[in-house]
């Protein structure tokens, strides 16, 4: 009878459970189900400071004014890019990539784009290979930015043809990325993100994707 007369007074989202003298509430399931763990929704929102530096201090816009300010901008690219594909290319043996790893790779690319621009990629200095992957969730944080920005690549790449005429042949492979297969690679990329990591590993894979965009960003600021 105790229990009828409490169910009918206390509204059954707030509904006060008696038990042995103590008195608690009770949430509504939904409330306490768990939001999903999406870790690419979280970067973004979370690296968009960092993010943000590193675009403007890369100015692709400003690079398609002509075939200078293109070459002159995709050796600034190469600067930080060869040294961060090099340090994932040592822990290939020993951490798990995403799947179809060797189609994403883009170093080749860029160093054919130089040639194709009179550039010897070996006559360019790199920077410091100083920012270091050992773990599944540094893997993680590294290849979030560098497999992220064939998303604007695609923007990119149309931009080039349209102002300089360069293509996946004369120069532009480096942008062309994936293609029309970018959405396809991006959405397995996210699931292999959230096969990759759990919310206590979170935050050293946002330390390091935060760390890749400063890389990005430090080869824009050697002079040329």
């Amino acid at each position: 009878m105790a229990d009828e007369l409490i169910g009918k007074s206390i509204p059954n989202f707030q509904r006060q459970v008696f038990h042995l003298g103590l008195r608690f509430h009770v949430q509504p399931v939904d409330l306490l189900k768990p939001s999903a763990f999406e870790p690419a929704v979280l970067l973004r929102e979370q690296t968009q400071p960092a993010h943000k530096r590193a675009e403007e201090a890369a100015d692709v816009v400003g690079m398609m004014a002509s075939d200078t300010t293109y070459r002159s901008g995709l050796v600034q690219f190469y600067r930080s890019w060869k040294p961060l594909e090099e340090s994932l290319r040592e822990v290939e043996s020993f951490l798990d990539f995403p799947p179809r790893m060797e189609s994403r790779w883009r170093l080749s690319r860029l160093e054919a784009d130089l040639r194709v621009l009179g550039v010897d990629p070996g006559t360019v200095q790199t920077l410091k290979s100083d920012l270091k992957v050992r773990t599944q969730a540094e893997l993680a944080g590294t290849l979030y930015v560098l497999e992220g920005s064939t998303l604007g690549a695609r923007i990119v790449a149309n931009l080039l043809q349209q102002k300089l005429g360069r293509g996946p042949q004369s120069g532009g492979s480096f942008f062309a990325a994936h293609g029309d297969k970018t959405g396809e690679r991006w959405g397995s990329f996210q699931r292999w993100l959230e096969e990759s990591l759990t919310e206590i590993t979170f935050p050293e894979c946002l330390l390091q994707a935060e760390k890749t965009f400063q890389k990005v960003e430090s080869g824009f600021l050697v002079s040329s």
